[in-house]
């Protein structure tokens, strides 16, 4: 995609975004509808965007084709905070959402170069992510860059 255009995150970019949303909240509804909500059940706020996106220690990149916000990424500097495991600290993928009309076009690869280069330049060696296990798309993407398990959350429902 040659007019992609990436570049920090924007107060004003905030509708557009939201509608990028929609998309991977009704992915993660209709795969987990006991955990996640519908996308008319699910109210963003203008706030809590403006806050993730003015904090320092966030990066909040968007790539924009034709004026119109096609991907995002999310991430965060955090530290451990536990007294068995060494202080250190490590980047965290929140987010990272391309539109479904434009995966595998390479939009998704570039954003996380870009979020990869900012935790380096920040003094982060190294870089975290969740993904569940039913988004077998994003977990081939991860792998493709050189992404690997390190730990395996899992759960079970508990009937009385």
């Amino acid at each position: 995609m040659n007019d992609l255009d990436i570049r920090p995150a924007e107060s004003t970019d905030f509708s557009s975004i939201r509608q990028l949303y929609n998309q991977v909240d009704e992915m993660h509804h209709q795969a987990l509808p006991d955990l996640f909500k519908s996308v008319d059940e699910i109210d963003r706020k203008q706030d809590y965007f403006n806050t993730i996106i003015s904090n320092p220690g966030n990066l909040y990149l968007v790539a924009v084709n034709n004026k119109t916000v096609v991907a995002l990424v999310y991430a965060e500097i955090r530290s451990t905070q536990h007294p068995f495991v060494r202080d250190y600290e490590y980047g965290h993928i929140v987010e990272i959402v391309v539109d479904s009309n434009l995966m595998r076009e390479g939009i998704g690869e570039r954003l996380m170069d870009d979020t990869h280069d900012w935790l380096l330049k920040h003094g982060v060696d190294e870089v975290n992510l969740t993904v569940f296990s039913f988004n077998q798309g994003a977990m081939a993407f991860y792998k493709k860059l050189q992404y690997h398990d390190k730990h395996v959350s899992m759960t079970r429902k508990l009937k009385y």
